[in-house]
Protein backbone atom coordinates (compact mmCIF):
# COMPACT_ATOMS: atom_id res chain seq x y z
CA UNK A 1 0.00 0.00 0.00
CA UNK A 2 1.42 3.50 -0.78
CA UNK A 3 0.66 6.72 1.59
CA UNK A 4 0.15 10.10 0.13
CA UNK A 5 0.55 12.49 3.18
CA UNK A 6 1.05 16.46 3.33
CA UNK A 7 2.70 18.52 5.39
CA UNK A 8 1.72 21.96 6.30
CA UNK A 9 -2.05 21.66 7.81
CA UNK A 10 -1.86 17.63 8.37
CA UNK A 11 1.39 17.19 10.69
CA UNK A 12 3.26 20.92 10.98
CA UNK A 13 1.13 23.75 12.11
CA UNK A 14 2.35 26.47 9.60
CA UNK A 15 -0.14 29.45 10.12
CA UNK A 16 0.86 30.17 13.35
CA UNK A 17 4.75 30.43 12.50
CA UNK A 18 3.67 32.46 9.51
CA UNK A 19 1.74 34.54 11.36
CA UNK A 20 4.48 35.22 13.55
CA UNK A 21 6.79 36.48 10.59
CA UNK A 22 3.94 38.63 9.40
CA UNK A 23 4.30 39.92 13.01
CA UNK A 24 0.67 41.92 13.00
CA UNK A 25 -0.86 41.91 16.71
CA UNK A 26 -4.21 41.66 15.56
CA UNK A 27 -4.20 38.37 14.52
CA UNK A 28 -6.00 36.04 16.74
CA UNK A 29 -3.21 33.73 17.46
CA UNK A 30 -4.88 32.43 20.75
CA UNK A 31 -8.68 31.47 19.15
CA UNK A 32 -8.80 28.14 17.89
CA UNK A 33 -11.17 28.68 15.18
CA UNK A 34 -8.55 30.84 13.28
CA UNK A 35 -8.26 30.88 10.83
CA UNK A 36 -11.23 30.64 9.31
CA UNK A 37 -10.05 30.56 5.51
CA UNK A 38 -7.18 29.93 3.43
CA UNK A 39 -6.53 33.16 1.96
CA UNK A 40 -6.30 34.67 5.74
CA UNK A 41 -2.61 36.22 5.20
CA UNK A 42 -4.20 38.98 2.71
CA UNK A 43 -6.82 40.37 5.38
CA UNK A 44 -3.67 41.32 7.63
CA UNK A 45 -1.17 42.14 4.55
CA UNK A 46 -0.62 43.84 1.64
CA UNK A 47 0.46 42.05 -1.83
CA UNK A 48 3.76 43.94 -1.16
CA UNK A 49 4.29 42.74 2.58
CA UNK A 50 3.48 39.24 1.61
CA UNK A 51 5.55 38.95 -0.94
CA UNK A 52 8.40 40.11 1.35
CA UNK A 53 7.48 37.91 4.01
CA UNK A 54 7.71 35.09 1.72
CA UNK A 55 10.77 36.37 0.50
CA UNK A 56 12.39 35.81 3.90
CA UNK A 57 10.48 32.31 4.26
CA UNK A 58 12.57 31.62 1.19
CA UNK A 59 15.62 32.75 2.12
CA UNK A 60 15.69 31.02 5.51
CA UNK A 61 17.39 27.96 6.33
CA UNK A 62 15.47 26.94 9.69
CA UNK A 63 11.90 28.57 8.75
CA UNK A 64 10.70 24.87 7.79
CA UNK A 65 12.85 22.71 9.84
CA UNK A 66 10.99 24.87 13.32
CA UNK A 67 7.75 24.53 12.47
CA UNK A 68 5.77 23.61 15.31
CA UNK A 69 4.00 19.92 15.17
CA UNK A 70 0.19 19.76 16.09
CA UNK A 71 -0.48 17.47 19.36
CA UNK A 72 -1.39 14.61 16.73
CA UNK A 73 1.86 14.51 15.28
CA UNK A 74 3.55 12.41 16.88
CA UNK A 75 0.96 9.53 16.95
CA UNK A 76 0.42 9.61 13.09
CA UNK A 77 4.04 9.14 12.64
CA UNK A 78 5.01 6.81 14.79
CA UNK A 79 1.50 4.61 13.00
CA UNK A 80 3.02 6.00 9.74
CA UNK A 81 7.02 5.09 10.16
CA UNK A 82 5.50 1.43 11.94
CA UNK A 83 4.16 0.90 8.45
CA UNK A 84 6.72 1.66 6.83
CA UNK A 85 8.73 -1.12 8.37
CA UNK A 86 5.94 -3.20 7.90
CA UNK A 87 6.41 -3.01 4.18
CA UNK A 88 4.29 -0.29 3.32
CA UNK A 89 5.54 2.56 1.35
CA UNK A 90 5.34 5.94 2.56
CA UNK A 91 5.40 9.37 0.76
CA UNK A 92 5.68 12.65 2.35
CA UNK A 93 4.80 15.56 -0.32
CA UNK A 94 4.93 18.96 -0.34
CA UNK A 95 4.75 22.39 -2.20
CA UNK A 96 7.20 24.30 0.03
CA UNK A 97 9.69 26.84 -1.62
CA UNK A 98 13.05 27.92 -0.15
CA UNK A 99 16.23 27.08 0.56
CA UNK A 100 17.30 23.26 1.33
CA UNK A 101 13.58 22.11 1.24
CA UNK A 102 13.70 18.31 1.48
CA UNK A 103 16.61 18.07 4.05
CA UNK A 104 14.26 20.76 6.00
CA UNK A 105 11.55 18.47 5.77
CA UNK A 106 13.37 15.04 6.55
CA UNK A 107 15.05 16.76 9.58
CA UNK A 108 12.08 18.25 11.08
CA UNK A 109 10.29 14.24 10.16
CA UNK A 110 13.04 12.76 12.01
CA UNK A 111 12.71 14.93 15.27
CA UNK A 112 9.16 14.23 15.32
CA UNK A 113 9.42 10.65 14.91
CA UNK A 114 10.10 9.29 11.40
CA UNK A 115 14.15 8.90 10.30
CA UNK A 116 14.68 8.42 6.89
CA UNK A 117 11.68 9.77 5.23
CA UNK A 118 11.09 9.77 1.71
CA UNK A 119 10.23 13.27 0.87
CA UNK A 120 8.78 14.40 -2.85
CA UNK A 121 8.78 18.62 -3.36
CA UNK A 122 5.95 19.23 -5.53
CA UNK A 123 7.62 22.43 -7.11
CA UNK A 124 4.77 23.08 -9.00
CA UNK A 125 1.90 22.09 -6.68
CA UNK A 126 1.37 19.22 -8.87
CA UNK A 127 0.14 16.35 -6.26
CA UNK A 128 -2.64 14.85 -8.68
CA UNK A 129 0.58 14.25 -10.99
CA UNK A 130 2.53 12.49 -8.07
CA UNK A 131 -0.78 10.54 -6.70
CA UNK A 132 -0.86 9.69 -10.51
CA UNK A 133 2.51 8.52 -11.28
CA UNK A 134 2.98 6.72 -7.72
CA UNK A 135 -0.10 4.96 -7.88
CA UNK A 136 -1.08 6.09 -4.30
CA UNK A 137 -3.87 4.14 -2.56
CA UNK A 138 -3.87 6.51 0.72
CA UNK A 139 -3.80 10.07 0.65
CA UNK A 140 -3.86 12.93 3.68
CA UNK A 141 -4.11 16.24 2.80
CA UNK A 142 -6.11 19.30 4.05
CA UNK A 143 -6.59 21.41 0.61
CA UNK A 144 -9.81 21.08 -1.07
CA UNK A 145 -8.77 21.58 -4.11
CA UNK A 146 -5.60 19.43 -4.28
CA UNK A 147 -7.85 16.45 -2.88
CA UNK A 148 -11.13 17.20 -5.54
CA UNK A 149 -8.24 17.50 -8.52
CA UNK A 150 -6.66 14.19 -7.24
CA UNK A 151 -10.07 12.37 -7.00
CA UNK A 152 -9.78 13.41 -10.93
CA UNK A 153 -6.69 12.28 -11.99
CA UNK A 154 -6.37 9.59 -9.25
CA UNK A 155 -7.06 5.87 -9.88
CA UNK A 156 -10.79 5.12 -8.59
CA UNK A 157 -9.91 3.16 -5.87
CA UNK A 158 -7.65 6.03 -3.72
CA UNK A 159 -9.07 6.47 -0.63
CA UNK A 160 -8.43 10.54 -0.04
CA UNK A 161 -8.37 11.92 3.56
CA UNK A 162 -9.20 15.58 4.35
CA UNK A 163 -7.81 16.81 7.57
CA UNK A 164 -9.84 19.14 8.78
CA UNK A 165 -9.62 23.06 10.38
CA UNK A 166 -12.10 25.72 10.68
CA UNK A 167 -10.90 26.91 7.04
CA UNK A 168 -11.71 24.05 5.19
CA UNK A 169 -14.79 22.46 7.82
CA UNK A 170 -17.52 24.19 4.74
CA UNK A 171 -16.29 21.91 2.44
CA UNK A 172 -15.42 19.12 4.55
CA UNK A 173 -19.86 19.41 5.48
CA UNK A 174 -21.34 20.47 2.25
CA UNK A 175 -18.84 18.69 -0.80
CA UNK A 176 -16.67 16.16 0.35
CA UNK A 177 -18.74 13.57 0.20
CA UNK A 178 -19.42 14.13 -3.61
CA UNK A 179 -15.46 13.49 -4.33
CA UNK A 180 -15.76 10.71 -1.96
CA UNK A 181 -13.30 12.40 0.44
CA UNK A 182 -13.39 11.39 3.96
CA UNK A 183 -13.00 14.08 6.37
CA UNK A 184 -11.02 13.67 9.50
CA UNK A 185 -10.19 15.22 13.03
CA UNK A 186 -6.43 13.77 12.73
CA UNK A 187 -4.36 12.14 10.08
CA UNK A 188 -4.68 9.00 13.24
CA UNK A 189 -8.29 8.45 12.48
CA UNK A 190 -7.23 8.22 8.80
CA UNK A 191 -4.37 6.06 9.77
CA UNK A 192 -6.20 3.60 12.07
CA UNK A 193 -9.07 3.47 9.58
CA UNK A 194 -6.45 2.14 7.03
CA UNK A 195 -4.82 -0.70 9.55
CA UNK A 196 -8.49 -1.50 9.91
CA UNK A 197 -9.61 -2.05 6.33
CA UNK A 198 -6.34 -4.08 6.22
CA UNK A 199 -7.57 -6.31 8.55
CA UNK A 200 -10.88 -6.76 7.24
CA UNK A 201 -9.42 -7.37 3.41
CA UNK A 202 -6.50 -9.94 4.23
CA UNK A 203 -7.32 -13.60 4.52
CA UNK A 204 -5.01 -16.70 5.45
CA UNK A 205 -2.96 -17.48 2.72
CA UNK A 206 -3.90 -19.81 0.19
CA UNK A 207 -0.19 -21.24 0.12
CA UNK A 208 0.63 -22.14 3.58
CA UNK A 209 -2.87 -22.22 4.55
CA UNK A 210 -2.15 -19.34 7.38
CA UNK A 211 0.46 -20.99 8.82
CA UNK A 212 3.50 -19.04 7.17
CA UNK A 213 5.52 -21.80 6.73
CA UNK A 214 6.20 -25.13 4.77
CA UNK A 215 7.56 -28.08 5.37
CA UNK A 216 11.17 -28.68 3.97
CA UNK A 217 10.79 -25.20 2.43
CA UNK A 218 10.48 -22.79 5.93
CA UNK A 219 9.00 -19.33 5.64
CA UNK A 220 6.15 -19.29 2.45
CA UNK A 221 7.14 -17.23 0.39
CA UNK A 222 4.01 -16.52 -0.70
CA UNK A 223 3.22 -14.47 2.18
CA UNK A 224 6.71 -13.94 3.67
CA UNK A 225 5.76 -15.90 6.74
CA UNK A 226 2.74 -13.63 7.97
CA UNK A 227 0.04 -16.32 6.90
CA UNK A 228 -2.36 -13.49 5.15
CA UNK A 229 -2.71 -13.11 1.82
CA UNK A 230 -3.81 -9.81 0.69
CA UNK A 231 -7.78 -10.06 -1.34
CA UNK A 232 -6.32 -7.66 -3.95
CA UNK A 233 -3.54 -5.37 -4.50
CA UNK A 234 -5.55 -2.21 -2.90
CA UNK A 235 -6.20 -3.81 0.69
Amino acid sequence: MKYMVDLDGVLAEFNRSFAAQLGVPTIPLDDKSWPTKWDWPEDYASPEQLAEVWNTVRASKHFWEDLPAFPWTGEALELLHAEALDGEEVYFVTSREGVDIKRQTERWLSKYGFPEATVLVSTQGDKAGIAHDLDADVMIDDRPEVLTKIREWGKDTLRIYLQVHPYNSTFAIRAAEDYRILPVESPVTAIRSEYARREIYQHDCDVCNGAGTIASVGSCPACHGTGKSKLNGNA
